[in-house]
C-alpha cells in the first residue's frame, strides 16, 4: 500500500492540469492568493447552502467542502476542468477508504450551472488513481519542476506570473521608455 498522506487533493487534481503546476504545490511553493479566479472559487463556497451549513471538514492534508451523510461534497465554479475535479474527489474518497477506512460517495456540485454527478469508487475507479498516484509521487519528488510548457489554461493559472515572469495583463499595458 502506497502511503499518500502527504499528497492532497489540490495537488492530485492539478496533475491532471498542469504537471508543473503539481510539482510546485507540493514542494511548498504557494499560487498568488489573490488571483480573481481564486477569489472567486472561496466566493462559491462560502455562499453555497450547504458549505455554509456544514462548513469545510478538515482531515489531515484534506479539506472538504461540505458533506452530507455518507456523502463527500465537492463545489467547483464551473464545469470547464471537470476532469480534474472527479479525480479530485476520487482521490479523496480513496483516500478516506485507504488511510482512514471511511467509505463514502462523492458528488460534484456546478451550482452556477445546477449540474452535479455522482461518483463512485469502484474497483476500475481505484486501480485508476492507483497508478495515477504513482505517477504523482514520481513526479513530485524529481529535484526540479518540469518544464514550462504553454497550455491554453496558463492564461488563468494563479502560478502564471511566476512561470512566465509577467503579469497576465502586463502585455497590453507595456510602455516603452
Amino acid at each position: 500500500m502506497i502511503r499518500i498522506s502527504y499528497l492532497t487533493p489540490s495537488i492530485f487534481a492539478s496533475y491532471f492540469i498542469c504537471h508543473r503546476q503539481a510539482w510546485l504545490l507540493y514542494n511548498g511553493i504557494s499560487p498568488y492568493q489573490n488571483h480573481p479566479l481564486l477569489e472567486e472559487g472561496k466566493s462559491i463556497h462560502m455562499v453555497h447552502h450547504l458549505a455554509r451549513k456544514s462548513g469545510h471538514i478538515s482531515i489531515e492534508n484534506m479539506i472538504i467542502d461540505a458533506m452530507r451523510r455518507d456523502i463527500i461534497i465537492e463545489i467547483k465554479k464551473s464545469s470547464r476542468r471537470i476532469f480534474p475535479a472527479k479525480m479530485q474527489l476520487l482521490f479523496e474518497l480513496f483516500y478516506l477508504k485507504h488511510e482512514k477506512g471511511i467509505i463514502k460517495e462523492g458528488l460534484l456540485l456546478i451550482p452556477e450551472e445546477k449540474k452535479s454527478l455522482k461518483i463512485q469508487l469502484t474497483e476500475e475507479n481505484e486501480a485508476y488513481i492507483r497508478r495515477k498516484i504513482n505517477e504523482v509521487i514520481n513526479l513530485v519528488n524529481r529535484t526540479s519542476p518540469p518544464r514550462i510548457r504553454r497550455k491554453h489554461v496558463c492564461k488563468s493559472c494563479s502560478f502564471y506570473t511566476f512561470c512566465f515572469g509577467e503579469d497576465i495583463h502586463e502585455e497590453d499595458n507595456l510602455h516603452t521608455f
